[in-house]
C-alpha cells in the first residue's frame, strides 16, 4: 500500500501481519515536523488579533 508519509519518508510500513495489515510506523522525522509545527512562533509580546492578513 502506498501513501504519502510513506512517500516522504515520514512514516514506514511494517510487515503484513497474520490479517495481512501494515502498521504504519513514524520516523524521526514525523516527531521532528510534529515540533515544529506545535511549537508557537510568535514573540510573547504579539498578539493574535493585532496581526494583518
Amino acid at each position: 500500500m502506498n501513501m504519502n508519509e510513506e512517500w516522504w519518508g515520514i512514516n514506514s510500513l511494517s510487515d503484513k501481519n497474520e490479517l495481512g495489515v501494515e502498521k504504519r510506523i513514524p520516523r524521526k522525522i514525523y516527531y521532528e515536523l510534529k515540533a515544529l509545527y506545535t511549537q508557537d512562533l510568535l514573540p510573547k509580546n504579539v498578539k493574535e488579533e493585532n496581526l494583518q492578513e
